[in-house]
């Protein structure tokens, strides 16, 4: 027998035809490929086992490239080795800031090697987007300079001290309670909360400083900003708060029918709001356009279309005593009070510097049906202004209606329903019309129509009313329920919205924390008016650019928003806006005076009496106060600023990443100081175009004394101005060169001190003592007195300048 090397493993005897003896006897099955190859296809006919879905590429690297298909010859590139890759991998994940030191390495400028790098990454995604590696991104929009957000200089704190942080952890602070201005004010990560309560310990030292500075700028000012208003819109103004007086009897009883405790503050209150009882008509809905304050808005003020669009004689058309719906949706309710959404808004708000006004309230109470019965029915009716109103107010009341107007209120007011009168005329009207047969028959049709109208409130106020009728409790028991009448103020994407507004007189400071009585008017805004989404506008006081837009998810969300002692005042308010509806309950038919005397709401009958005595009666024309009468003057700053809010950003502490009431960046040098040097030279050009220029003393011994006594001097607050300037608005990226003038500056032209002569170096204490050589008067001043050139127009000629404080050029005003 042969050996097992003779074997030749792919000969098999059994496929030829006539084998021979000794080849049969030589055949080993199991080390016959053909034979295990043939029992392998009888038990899995056919079918691959190791590799069903093919041969995978690990072991195609392996296969032998066919003959004229090598790389070389196919152009393919070249196979990479795993240095070469890993490499890459390292490259293209190197951080940013790496990259640009690499280049600056080089000899480049950092601006230079930013443009670079941003370059190769414009070009790299190109060829991506070509290659259709990646899709193509959607382009930004492009916002010119001058429609972007209002963006103010920084407000200057006369102290050394920077901030804690860092420009990055300042915008990563703004970032994360930008979050607060949504309706939903939930934080994307759970530890935000905690992050920004650990930042807020860490700033309270320089929020102090911050915060005691602003109180002691403005305390000090001439001309604070509260007191800005334009002339016609202050005499618009009074105009329609004085034009109501019309509506009073001519005289009131001086002795009160009924007294109804009224406090002003918080006594034992529990934390509640009024609530809605019943919707009898929702009304129609106007469409409201909100601007995107991401641009710059500015709200127009064209003071002749205001008159136009919001007349003095608009409300003689649409006082509650006169709305005949009144007493149809009265009718089985238990309710015996109507009163306007305004009315019990102003019921609800004390009196502060926004709401300086003095009200009394006509009360009439009728006799009307209900169910085959006669009851008595109330109106309370709207506020009336018997006091000199101060500027802050009657600008706020301006402003109201210029926001109404940009939110595009009065392009879609269609008219109120016409009352049952005016109903019965038409009809009559359109009867007599009808000469023909067809003309007849469609009269009569019209008829019906309008008799199913009259006979049914809700259709008729579907006509086209944006009046919402509803029923209002002050109590849980239902015993001081009021029929309301509300203006709807409009949708939003389907949602009703109601909006409030507040102007910001020292938005270059920072956003003002809203005042308890300004939280109570958006408060009873929101529930009066049943909005599931409530708008906050903040607006600057003379520029009227909207700075920022507060959102809140409906009532609930407002009054949770908060401080418990804004809520038990809310609490305390709610109650006696009840007792005072019980009070009114009581009345016999007639006409009454509601009218607030020391912590008193008195209720004055009219007056009916012959006796002529002034002192038994009070004259109505004795209520109404005359245009040129001047209101009381205003508190101390202090007492009427009510703080920086430090978790509300405006959009420029968006745009400029600045936390709210903090000092400058630790960076801000660094940060604001790098740039090109063309750039840097082409800013030395515009600054010796300006003219003048600042010197300072720049030996070691005159710095010292230059920052003590210019620490003193900044302390001289200029006159503050609240027309538009460049100490509270300025829209360039650089600051204004305002300086606070200097002793010297201030001297006159005659008085002025020697020029100095001589641009020798400053000799030792020795030399200078020498009786030969005597120092100019110049070199004599105080470093103060050097910090600035003097007035004459000959003095400094010729001389070279000494080079700036590095912090000079970039605000008004010495270094902090």
């Amino acid at each position: 027998m042969a050996s097992e090397d003779e074997i030749d493993p792919d000969f098999c005897p059994l496929s030829i035809e006539k084998p021979t003896l000794q080849q049969l006897e030589q055949h080993v099955w199991y080390m016959c490929n053909v034979c295990s190859a043939r029992k392998i296809h009888d038990r899995t006919g056919g079918r691959e086992i190791l590799f069903p879905d093919g041969v995978p590429d690990w072991m195609k690297g392996h296969t032998e490239p066919e003959e004229g298909n090598t790389r070389k010859e196919t152009g393919e590139p070249p196979r990479k080795s795993r240095k070469q890759l890993r490499q890459e991998e390292k490259e293209k994940n190197k951080p940013h800031y790496e990259k640009v030191l690499e280049k600056m390495k080089l000899g480049k400028t950092r601006r230079e090697a930013q443009l670079e790098l941003a370059q190769e990454k414009r070009a790299e995604y190109a060829r991506k987007v070509a290659a259709g590696e990646v899709e193509k991104k959607k382009e930004k929009a492009l916002v010119e300079k001058d429609m972007m957000p209002w963006k103010p200089p920084p407000f200057k704190v006369p102290t050394k001290e920077m901030s804690v942080f860092s420009h990055a952890e300042h915008k990563r602070y703004v970032a994360i309670i930008s979050n607060n201005l949504k309706a939903v004010k939930e934080q994307r990560f759970e530890n935000n909360k905690a992050e920004i309560e650990e930042m807020d310990v860490a700033l309270e030292p320089e929020r102090k400083i911050y915060s005691d500075h602003v109180y002691e700028f403005f305390k000090n000012v001439k001309k604070i900003p509260y007191l800005y208003i334009e002339y016609n819109a202050k005499n618009y103004s009074k105009q329609r708060a004085y034009n109501r007086h019309r509506h009073l009897s001519e005289k009131y009883s001086i002795e009160p029918l009924a007294e109804v405790y009224w406090p002003d503050s918080t006594e034992d209150a529990t934390m509640r709001t009024p609530r809605i009882v019943e919707t009898i008509e929702t009304g129609r809905y106007r469409k409201l356009k909100f601007p995107d304050i991401r641009r710059k808005v500015t709200v127009k003020r064209e003071f002749e279309s205001i008159r136009e669009k919001f007349p003095l004689e608009a409300e003689e058309k649409d006082r509650i005593e006169d709305d005949a719906l009144i007493e149809e949706f009265s009718k089985g309710k238990e309710v015996k009070i109507a009163a306007d959404a305004s009315t019990l808004r102003r019921l609800f708000v004390g009196k502060t510097i926004l709401f300086d006004e003095n009200f009394v309230y006509p009360v009439t109470v009728k006799r009307v049906f209900n169910e085959g019965r006669l009851e008595n029915l109330a109106f309370i009716g709207k506020p009336i202004v018997t006091n000199a109103v101060n500027n802050p107010t009657l600008w706020r009341r301006y402003t109201k209606l210029l926001l109404k107007d940009a939110f595009g209120y009065t392009e879609d007011a269609p008219d109120t329903l016409r009352n049952a009168d005016d109903n019965k005329q038409s009809t009559s009207t359109s009867g007599n019309n009808g000469n023909d047969i067809l003309g007849s028959i469609l009269g009569e049709m019209h008829e019906d129509a309008q008799d199913q109208t009259s006979d049914n409130p809700k259709k008729k106020s579907a006509a086209g009313t944006v009046k919402q009728y509803s029923v209002v409790g002050f109590r849980e028991d239902d015993s001081a329920n009021i029929l309301v009448r509300s203006n709807n103020d409009g949708k939003e994407k389907n949602q009703v919205v109601s909006w409030s507004h507040k102007v910001e007189y020292l938005p270059n400071v920072c956003a003002e924390k809203m005042h308890a009585e300004e939280w109570l008017w958006m408060v009873a805004t929101t529930i009066f008016n049943q909005s599931e989404t409530h708008v906050h506008v903040r607006v600057h006081y003379n520029e009227l650019d909207v700075l920022q837009m507060q959102r809140f998810p409906g009532s609930y969300a407002c009054f949770k928003d908060g401080t418990p002692e804004m809520r038990a005042l809310a609490g305390e308010r709610t109650e006696r806006i009840a007792r005072l509806i019980e009070e009114i309950g009581n009345l016999q038919s007639g006409n009454y005076l509601l009218q607030e005397r020391n912590g008193t709401m008195l209720i004055l009958p009219e007056y009916t009496g012959s006796d002529e005595n002034p002192e038994n009666f009070i004259d109505s024309a004795s209520l109404k106060p005359e245009m040129l009468d001047k209101p009381e003057i205003l508190p101390p700053f202090e007492r009427y600023f009510n703080g920086i809010d430090e978790h509300l950003i405006l959009m420029w502490h968006l745009v400029a990443g600045r936390i709210p009431g903090s000092l400058l960046p630790s960076d801000f040098i660094n940060y604001f100081a790098k740039g090109d040097k063309h750039e840097k030279k082409n800013k030395e050009k515009k600054r010796q175009s300006k003219g003048k220029k600042r010197k300072f003393n720049t030996s070691a011994e005159g710095d010292t004394t230059a920052e003590d006594v210019f620490a003193e001097s900044y302390t001289e607050l200029p006159e503050f101005d609240d027309e538009p300037g460049p100490l509270m608005i300025d829209q360039d990226d650089e600051p204004s060169d305002y300086v606070p003038k200097s002793p010297v500056e201030q001297m006159p032209p005659s008085e002025s001190p020697v020029e100095q002569t001589s641009s020798s170096k400053r000799k030792s204490p020795v030399e200078q003592t020498s009786p030969s050589e005597q120092t100019s008067p110049s070199e004599q001043m105080s470093p103060t007195e050097q910090a600035g050139p003097s007035r004459h127009p000959k003095e400094g000629a010729g001389k070279k300048h000494q080079k700036r404080h590095p912090l000079f050029k970039r605000f008004r005003g010495a270094p902090n």
